[in-house]
């Protein structure tokens, strides 16, 4: 069997299709050829196609079309037809439709004027007893110059965001800044927002006035840097601070007070100035034990790792297991436990014990009375212990 030669309404050619095979490159349909297997499927197809003018979302206009070809935009509900170079829109009163060029103003009236494939265009003059009365213009895209919207007047209520930009200019209300025209509930910048009064209000403002530079306010408008704010809640006004929190003079403020009003914990590289409380009693220092062990244990130095529990061998205990360090040296020490080298600390002993004695290491990790000035002394018993088994008491690292 010889090719089918496919050919347009005027005669020109427009494919050759071999036997057993389908042409999908010279039109949106399917060109079969003689003897194809399964051709009912897109024979029945291309007749589908034809029914429904190849219905498709805007922007994705059927592949290879022919000159006079009709396609259904179902975005925007218009028929459109390829001119041989691109697709037109086909829009207009049924009885005069209007295919290519702008909207003439003379065409559109209040029945049909309105959205075309997303754009006005052509010049809208003055309202005519033919063009009846525009009281709205609805686009989804710009506004542009291809033409002078002269009458009616887009007024406030008709101009908004267009895209990303307002289009049109708004008689009314036109002022540089935000006064005092009602309660703003949010406000978005990317830049600078510049108060133009005395005060701002509100939970954590930075403000440029005539009085304060830079200056934090309280939600009452009190400037932070220049005011003795008691025991305000500081933390709930300021919120992450970008700049530095100095008092008005040197010595005139606190931060926090007693009662009520301390921090609970606070967080920085360098304190620099005078400490003079603490909260627990003994200097301790991070060491990496060989095991687990109990608050109070004698340590020495030995075992598997840096210390071990004493063995009852003649060297001298380092210190005990601290429970509550007033003082944690060497703390980012991974897999360290503190040991209290000074200070008042509870102490594992096996006793009697009597209160003002020596103690020395000895095996288990456990103290001992010593009745003489032994070298091997490390502590000294702060309390009686009168039983015979082990025991916790209180002692002074020394």
């Amino acid at each position: 069997m010889t090719a089918y030669i496919i050919n347009h309404y005027n005669g020109s050619s427009l494919a050759t299709v071999a036997d057993g095979t389908a042409n999908s490159s010279a039109t949106s349909l399917t060109l079969i050829g003689h003897a194809l297997t399964n051709y009912g499927t897109a024979l029945n197809e291309n007749f589908v196609y034809l029914l429904e003018n190849f219905s498709n979302s805007a922007g994705n206009y059927p592949p290879n079309p022919v000159q006079g070809q009709l396609w259904w935009d179902n975005t925007f509900k218009y028929l459109n037809v390829y001119d041989g170079t691109t697709w037109r829109t086909v829009y207009g009163a049924l009885g005069s439709l209007t295919v290519n060029g702008a909207v003439a103003f003379s065409s559109l009236t209040a029945s049909n004027g309105g959205q075309v494939s997303g754009y006005l265009t052509g010049a809208i003059g003055a309202n005519t007893p033919n063009s009846g009365a525009f009281t709205t213009i609805t686009t989804t895209s710009t506004i542009n110059s291809q033409g002078t919207i002269a009458s009616p007047t887009i007024n406030a209520n008709v101009v908004g965001n267009v895209g990303s930009s307002h289009y049109g200019v708004i008689a009314t209300n036109a002022q540089p800044y935000i006064t005092s025209v009602g309660t703003l509930s949010s406000i978005s910048s990317s830049g600078n927002i510049t108060a133009q009064t005395a005060n701002v209000y509100g939970a954590n403002h930075i403000a440029n006035t005539a009085t304060y530079s830079s200056a934090y306010y309280f939600a009452n408008g009190t400037p932070f840097v220049s005011s003795n704010y008691g025991n305000s809640n500081v933390a709930s006004y300021l919120g992450a601070v970008a700049v530095s929190v100095v008092p008005s003079a040197n010595a005139s403020l606190n931060l926090g007070s007693t009662g009520s009003g301390y921090w609970n914990n606070v967080y920085a590289v360098n304190f620099l100035g005078t400490s003079t409380t603490a909260k627990y009693a003994d200097l301790a220092e991070k060491y990496l034990p060989d095991a687990d062990y109990d608050v109070g244990t004698v340590m020495m130095v030995g075992g598997a790792a840096e210390i071990t529990k004493h063995s009852g061998a003649k060297v001298r205990a380092i210190g005990v297991i601290s429970a509550y360090p007033a003082y944690k040296m060497n703390s980012d020490l991974d897999g360290g436990v503190y040991v209290a080298l000074k200070g008042r600390v509870p102490v594992k002993v096996v006793g009697p014990v009597t209160k003002g004695q020596s103690l020395i290491g000895t095996a288990h990790g456990l103290a001992v009375a010593q009745t003489d000035d032994s070298q091997w002394m490390f502590g000294i018993a702060l309390e009686d212990y009168s039983d015979s088994g082990i025991g916790l008491i209180e002692a002074i690292i020394i």
